[in-house]
């Protein structure tokens, strides 16, 4: 075996592993390519928690992620005392309650709802914004194809590396149709992030991070994709750099939070907006959430209604066929839920501040998603994340 794969591995098995003095840390299987990863990984980093790092490589992708939580997805988290927890934003939630201070949550409930909404958005909207970048140009195509088959040939002989590249950059193009990404979206899709750009670069004109001046869950729910995806892409960064400058300090900021050597990483922070101040400026973003991303909800709370696998949904006059995602219809279930229970006068406030549709989408009945039911997320037992992992292994089974 080569001296460089014994190392590797060498690396990722101490990683998994904890020593005597390591009781007390988490372990982190990401992947540097995954949003969710990184946004999950600067969220640790703000709050000061210790935690391993595991690279998940194709071994760990083939065998290990489909043992503990029935699938291939990052982050996957393995806490102090082996509990297994998956996504992002309920690891976040979990993690919250054993480590309350320095909250990413507001205590505002308005603050918090608008914290929640945009999240939500980054989190299932701009995967179409991030595919489209990576993929859609040959510059970004050749390098992070590549990128990716050097982390997941990790402690794997190099010999895999350029095939695993070519397998990559090959099944991309199946996501493309699960996001409506084709020749006619394309240039729409081009200009709707060019617009997130501009609206946040004005935002950061008043504040350092989206709700003030401390982050909250939306900041580093909006940092996974823009950092990963936008900055780290050779072709996307050339135009990050050179037309959104604050958005890019912002991304420094984000990115050395917790780096407490040589007076890096920001350790003092301000306070929350007011109510006040937040209506006035998130007025843009709110617009621009409720003009793509709510329209792309209430399609797919139809199409399941309707039971069908995918739909086709018009936004800025271009229509585009989308696939169905449960996750995403349970993501936006919690955001209703979370707008209905605000006091009465509170959601007066907001029916009197927010666009008209983004309003008209949250009064609408929940219609519920079972996908998680008799579950416990982010808790994962017996490498069975939901009912979809849980109809798969019976069909299996069966057969």
């Amino acid at each position: 075996m080569e001296n460089y794969i014994k190392r590797q591995q060498t690396h990722i098995q101490q990683a998994m592993t904890l020593n005597a003095d390591e009781q007390h840390k988490y372990r982190l299987l990401v992947s540097p390519q995954s949003p969710y990863s990184r946004k999950l990984q600067t969220y640790m980093h703000y709050k000061g928690i210790e935690y391993k790092k595991v690279m998940v490589n194709m071994q760990i992708f083939r065998a290990t992620l489909p043992k503990l939580i029935g699938q291939t997805m990052v982050p996957v988290v393995l806490t102090p005392d082996d509990k297994v927890m998956l996504d992002s934003t309920m690891i976040i939630q979990e993690i919250e309650k054993q480590h309350p201070d320095f909250s990413v949550f507001p205590q505002s409930s308005i603050l918090n709802f608008f914290n929640l909404l945009i999240e939500d958005f980054a989190d299932e909207y701009m995967p179409r914004f991030i595919m489209h970048t990576r993929w859609g140009f040959e510059q970004n195509r050749q390098t992070i194809s590549h990128k990716i088959a050097r982390y997941l040939t990790f402690g794997v002989s190099l010999t895999q590396f350029k095939p695993t590249a070519d397998f990559i950059l090959n099944r991309q193009t199946g996501f493309d149709n699960m996001l409506a990404l084709n020749e006619a979206t394309r240039d729409s899709v081009t200009q709707q992030i060019h617009e997130l750009m501009a609206i946040l670069e004005e935002l950061f004109k008043q504040n350092s991070f989206v709700l003030g001046e401390r982050p909250s869950l939306a900041d580093f729910a909006l940092y996974g994709p823009i950092q990963v995806h936008f900055y780290e892409d050779p072709y996307s960064q050339t135009w990050l750099e050179t037309q959104f400058p604050l958005v890019c300090h912002w991304l420094d900021i984000i990115s050395n939070l917790g780096d407490t050597r040589g007076n890096c990483g920001q350790t003092d922070f301000g306070n929350w907006v007011t109510t006040a101040q937040a209506l006035e400026q998130l007025q843009p973003l709110l617009s621009f959430i409720s003009r793509t991303y709510i329209p792309l909800n209430l399609s797919q709370i139809n199409a399941h209604i309707q039971g069908n696998k995918s739909f086709e949904l018009t936004v800025d006059s271009v229509t585009g066929t989308y696939r169905s995602s449960p996750y995403r219809m349970v993501a936006f279930e919690k955001v209703q839920l979370n707008f209905q229970a605000l006091k009465i006068e509170t959601k007066s406030l907001l029916e009197q501040a927010l666009p008209t549709s983004l309003i008209f989408a949250l009064q609408q009945e929940v219609v519920h998603n079972n996908i998680y039911d008799g579950f416990n997320p982010p808790f994962v037992v017996d490498g069975i994340a939901d009912n979809r992992i849980a109809s798969k292994n019976n069909k299996a089974h069966q057969a």
